[in-house]
C-alpha cells in the first residue's frame, strides 16, 4: 500500500506515530511540557508509562509485568490494543470513546499519539484506567477465600510461647545490632523446606533488606550498627502497582526487622494483627529499615502492605567516618589491588565495581563451618587467611570486599536480609533461614548516592548466577527491566534547567494545580478560595470514627445497599453491586469514588440476578439541615480548642458532602431502578433571621460547594430563632409536596421521606412556636432530630422531645448524626412481598 494511502479502520500506534512525520520520537520543547512530563513520570506507574512511551517511540517492546496477576492480564491486553491488536475486553473497548478536557476522542490513539499532551495522558490514566487497575490490584492482594481474615479481636488471647527459641519454627530471629561473618551448613537454596519467617504475596524477587551495618569491630570480628534514631512508622504513600502483602508471626516482646526491597517501605495504616492495639510498635530507622515489636506475651500474626515509596528518597544518609574505616591486615595481593585501583582513572563507581568483581572472582563459594571457625581463630589475620584460602560465603566474601573497598578510600556498608529467586506455591516469596543473604552498599562520590554491590562468589545456591547486583537504588525492580522512555530522569532534569534559564522559572503546575484552576473557573471564585475549599473537603473526608472507618462513608455504604435493594432484578447481568457480590466491573466512575475513599468493597459491579418484587413506602429522601449561627456559636469549645461554629461547619460540610455522594449513586443507577430514588439536601441557618445557604439540590458541583463553604464560614451573630427556621423548612416541604403531586409519575414511584436535622448550642427564642412547628411536621410524617452542643443546650431535650440529644463532645457530632441518619435510611428499604423467577 502506498504511504499516502491510509488503511481502513484504526491505525496501530506505531503506524500513527510514523504517519505524523519523519521523527519517530517525542521530546518536550517548552518548560511547561517538561514539567508535565516530570509529573507523568512521578505520578503514573512505570508499567503503564512503558506501554505508552514505547508506543509513542514506535518501538515494539514486551510488556513488563508488575507481578500482580490480574493487573498484568489487563495491562498486557491494553499494551497489545495500543499497539493495534484487536481486543474484546469491555474496559478496553470503552477507551475508544472517552471524554477529555478537549472533547471526545479515542483514548488508545490519544495515549499513543506523540503530539498529545502528557496532561491528557495523565487524565486518561487517573480517570479511566487507574480505577480498573486499583480494583484488580485489590483482588490480587485479597487473601484466599479459604483463608481466615486476620482481623484483630477486641481482646487478644495470646498463645503460650513454648517454642520462641526454636531455630526453625517459623518465627524470625530478633533484630540484632551486630553481625558476625561466618559460614555454616544451613541448607541454602531449599526455600520450600524450612518454615517461612516472612511471606510476600504476590511474588517479588531479588534483594530484601532488613538491616544495615557500618562499623567493623576488629577485636570482635563483627559488624555493628551505628546508633540510629528510630521514629514511629506512619502512613506511607506507596506506588499503586508495586504493593504487596508481607505477613508472618512474631514472638511477643521481641523486635524484628521487616524485609524490604531497596526503595520500599511499609505503611502503618495497613497493619492487621491479632495483638492488642496498644502493644504494637512499628518504627523505622534512618537507613529506612522497618521494625515491628509487640509489647505483650505470646505469639502473634500480622499482615502489612509494602511497596515502592511514591516520594523518592535517598536510600540512606551520606557516609560517616565509620563507613570509611576498617582495621584490617590485608594480604599483599589484596592491598596492592586496592592501592592500584585507587590511583586509576576510573570513576568512583567504576573503581568500586572493579574491586567487587576482583574479590568475587578471587573467592570460591563455601559454607564449611569448620573453616569458618579457623578464620575466626586467626584473629588479626582474619582477612589474610580468607584471601589465601579463597573460600567464603556471602557475608564473609562481602566483608573482605568491604575491607578492600575501604582500603581504596571507598565508603561502604554491609546490608543483611534475604535474596529470593524462585516462586513458591501460590505465587509467593517465602523468606526462610535458607534464603538469608548479605551484600554491600557502596558510596558513589561522583553521583553522591549509594548503590548495591555483591561480592558473593558463584556457586551460592540461593543466588542467581546472572544476578542483578551492583544496581542503583531499586527503580522498577531487581531483575533489570529496561524501560522504554522518552527521556531519563537525568536528561529531563538537565532539560528543565536549560529551559528555566531560557524562559525564566514560572511556578511548576501539578495535576492538583490544574484541578484547582478548573474548580475555580466553574465555581467563579478565586484560585485561593478554590484551594481552601478543596483542602477542607479532602480533610473532612478523612475523618474516622473510633473503629477507624471513615465517617462519611458509612452513609454512602448504607445508601449503596439501599440502591441495591431497589434494583430491577431479572435473569440477566445486572448492577451495580458491591465488588464482593459482582462478577465484572461495570461502572468505573462509581467504583473509583469508593476506591479512592478507602472503601474495601466498592460498588460498580454486575452480577446475575433473579426477579424480585418489593413494596416501597417512600421514593427518596429530602434532608433539611438547620444550623445555629447565633452569636454564642463563636465561643471556644474547651475540649477541642476550636469555636463551636468551626466544629458545626466541619459537621455540616461532611454531612452534605456524604449525602451528595449518595445522590450521585442514585443518578448513576437510575436506569436500573424500578423508580427513581433521589436524595436531596437543603441547608438553612439562623442568626437573628433565616438564611437559605444551600437550596434543595441533588447536584454537588463547584458552585454548590463554594456556596455552602462561604455560608458556614459566616461570622456567628445575633439570636436563635429556630422556630422561624423550622417554619421556613415546613413551608418548603409543603411546596415540594404540592409540586410532586402535579407531576406525572409511574405507579411504582412514591414521594420522598423528609428528614429535618437541627443543631443548637442553647435554648430556643420561642419554645412554644418550636413545639407547634414540630407538632405540625410530625403529623405530616416528617422525621426530625435535634442535637444540642454542650450542656448549655440542655433545654432542647424537652423542647424537641423525644428526638433530641445533647453532647459535650462536639468533635463526635458528625458520627452522632450519621448514626441517626442511618436509622432513617432504613425506613426507605422496601418490604419484600414476593420472590420468583
Amino acid at each position: 500500500m502506498p504511504r499516502s494511502e491510509k488503511p481502513e479502520g484504526r491505525l496501530s500506534s506505531e503506524q500513527a506515530v510514523r504517519e505524523r512525520g519523519e521523527v519517530s520520537y517525542f521530546r518536550p520543547v517548552t518548560l511547561s511540557d517538561a514539567q508535565i512530563y516530570k509529573e507523568w513520570k512521578s505520578e503514573v506507574p512505570a508499567q503503564f508509562r512503558h506501554i505508552v512511551e514505547s508506543a509513542m517511540l514506535g518501538k515494539a517492546r514486551e510488556y513488563q509485568p508488575t507481578g500482580l496477576p490480574k493487573v498484568d492480564g489487563f495491562l498486557s491486553e491494553l499494551h497489545g490494543a495500543i499497539g493495534g491488536k484487536s481486543s474484546e475486553n469491555p474496559f478496553i473497548q470503552a477507551l475508544r470513546s472517552i471524554e477529555t478536557e478537549t472533547g471526545t476522542g479515542d483514548g488508545l490513539a490519544l495515549l499513543a499519539g506523540k503530539d498529545v499532551s502528557f496532561a491528557t495522558k495523565i487524565g486518561i490514566w487517573k480517570n479511566h484506567i487507574a480505577p480498573i487497575a486499583e480494583y484488580l490490584k485489590e483482588q490480587d492482594l485479597a487473601p484466599p477465600e479459604d483463608a481466615p481474615e486476620e482481623e484483630p479481636p477486641e481482646e487478644a488471647e495470646p498463645e503460650e510461647d513454648e517454642s520462641a527459641e526454636a531455630p526453625d519454627d517459623g518465627l524470625p530471629p530478633p533484630a540484632d545490632d551486630s553481625l558476625e561473618p561466618s559460614m555454616d551448613e544451613m541448607e541454602k537454596g531449599k526455600e520450600g523446606e524450612p518454615k517461612a519467617h516472612f511471606t510476600l504475596a504476590p511474588f517479588y524477587g531479588g534483594y530484601h533488606r532488613q538491616q544495615v551495618y557500618s562499623r567493623w569491630n576488629a577485636k570482635g570480628l563483627k559488624w555493628e550498627k551505628m546508633p540510629s534514631k528510630e521514629t514511629v512508622q506512619t502512613e506511607e504513600k506507596l506506588e499503586d502497582l508495586s504493593v504487596r502483602n508481607l505477613s508472618g508471626s512474631v514472638c511477643g516482646r521481641q523486635r524484628i526487622a521487616l524485609p524490604l526491597p531497596d526503595g520500599w517501605a511499609v505503611s502503618s495504616d495497613t497493619l492487621v494483627t491479632n495483638a492488642p492495639p496498644e502493644s504494637v510498635h512499628l518504627t523505622r530507622d534512618e537507613n529506612g529499615s522497618a521494625y515491628l515489636k509487640i509489647e505483650a506475651d505470646g505469639i502473634f500474626s500480622y499482615r502489612i502492605r509494602n511497596g515502592k515509596r511514591s516520594a523518592r528518597r535517598e536510600l540512606m544518609p551520606p557516609p560517616v567516618r565509620e563507613d570509611r574505616e576498617i582495621e584490617a591486615k590485608l594480604s599483599k595481593g589484596a592491598e596492592d589491588l586496592a592501592i592500584e585501583t585507587k590511583g586509576g582513572k576510573l570513576s568512583a563507581a567504576g573503581k568500586a565495581r572493579l574491586l567487587l568483581k576482583s574479590v568475587r572472582e578471587r573467592l570460591e563459594y563455601s559454607n564449611d563451618s569448620a573453616l569458618s571457625a579457623e578464620y575466626r581463630r586467626s584473629g588479626a589475620d582474619f582477612f589474610r587467611r580468607i584471601w589465601e584460602t579463597k573460600k567464603a560465603d556471602c557475608d564473609v566474601a562481602n566483608t573482605v570486599a568491604a575491607a578492600v573497598l575501604r582500603k581504596a578510600g571507598i565508603p561502604c556498608r554491609l546490608g543483611a536480609g534475604h535474596y529470593i529467586k524462585t516462586k513458591s506455591h501460590g505465587d509467593k516469596a517465602l523468606m526462610t533461614s535458607g534464603t538469608s543473604h548479605a551484600w554491600l552498599y557502596v558510596w558513589d562520590e561522583d553521583a553522591r548516592s549509594w548503590f548495591r554491590g555483591d561480592a558473593t562468589p558463584k556457586g551460592d545456591p540461593t543466588m542467581d548466577e546472572e544476578r542483578p547486583d551492583e544496581q542503583q537504588e531499586s527503580g522498577e525492580g531487581d531483575y533489570g527491566e529496561q524501560e522504554a522512555e522518552i527521556m531519563s530522569d537525568e536528561q529531563l532534569e538537565e532539560l528543565i534547567k536549560k529551559l528555566e534559564e531560557a524562559e525564566g522559572t514560572p511556578p511548576e503546575k501539578t495535576s492538583n494545580d490544574r484541578e484547582t484552576e478548573k474548580f475555580a473557573e466553574q465555581a467563579e471564585c478565586s484560585k485561593e478560595e478554590a484551594l481552601e475549599v478543596l483542602e477542607a473537603f479532602r480533610r473532612l473526608r478523612e475523618l474516622k470514627d473510633a473503629k477507624g472507618e471513615r465517617i462519611g462513608q458509612k452513609l454512602v455504604k448504607e445508601w449503596k445497599n439501599l440502591v441495591h435493594s431497589r434494583m430491577v432484578k431479572k435473569r440477566v447481568y445486572e448492577g451495580p453491586v458491591p465488588m464482593s457480590e459482582g462478577d465484572e466491573l461495570e461502572d468505573v466512575a462509581m467504583a473509583k469514588i469508593d476506591i479512592r475513599s478507602g472503601e474495601k468493597n466498592p460498588m460498580g459491579f454486575e452480577k446475575i440476578a433473579t426477579i424480585e418484587k418489593r413494596e416501597k413506602l417512600f421514593g427518596g429522601l429530602d434532608v433539611y439541615l438547620l444550623l445555629d449561627a447565633s452569636g454564642s456559636m463563636s465561643e471556644v469549645d474547651s475540649k477541642t480548642g476550636r469555636s463551636k461554629s468551626e466544629l458545626q461547619r466541619d459537621f455540616s460540610m461532611l454531612y452534605v458532602d456524604s449525602l451528595m455522594q449518595c445522590a450521585f449513586l442514585s443518578r448513576q443507577a437510575e436506569g436500573r431502578l424500578r423508580a427513581p430514588l433521589p436524595i436531596r439536601a437543603q441547608v438553612v441557618s439562623i442568626h437573628g433571621n433565616v438564611s437559605v445557604d444551600l437550596p434543595l439540590v441533588d447536584s454537588w458541583g463547584p458552585k454548590e460547594k463554594v456556596g455552602l463553604y462561604r455560608a458556614v464560614m459566616r461570622t456567628a451573630t445575633n439570636s436563635t430563632p429556630d422556630h422561624a427556621g423550622l417554619m421556613a423548612i415546613e413551608q418548603t416541604i409543603m411546596a415540594e409536596r404540592e409540586a410532586w403531586k402535579k407531576k406525572t409519575h409511574r405507579a411504582e414511584e412514591k414521594p420522598p421521606l423528609e428528614f429535618v436535622v437541627t443543631t443548637l448550642d442553647g435554648g430556643s427564642d420561642n419554645p412554644t412556636a418550636v413545639q407547634g412547628a414540630l407538632g405540625r411536621m410530625r403529623e405530616k410524617g416528617i422525621v426530625d432530630f435535634a442535637y444540642g452542643m454542650t450542656a448549655a443546650a440542655k433545654p432542647i431535650e424537652y423542647i424537641y422531645a423525644p428526638n433530641a440529644k445533647v453532647t459535650e463532645d462536639l468533635a463526635s457530632l458528625p458520627e452522632l448524626v450519621s448514626k441517626d441518619t442511618l436509622a432513617v435510611f432504613k425506613k426507605l428499604y422496601p418490604e419484600r412481598i414476593r420472590r420468583g423467577k
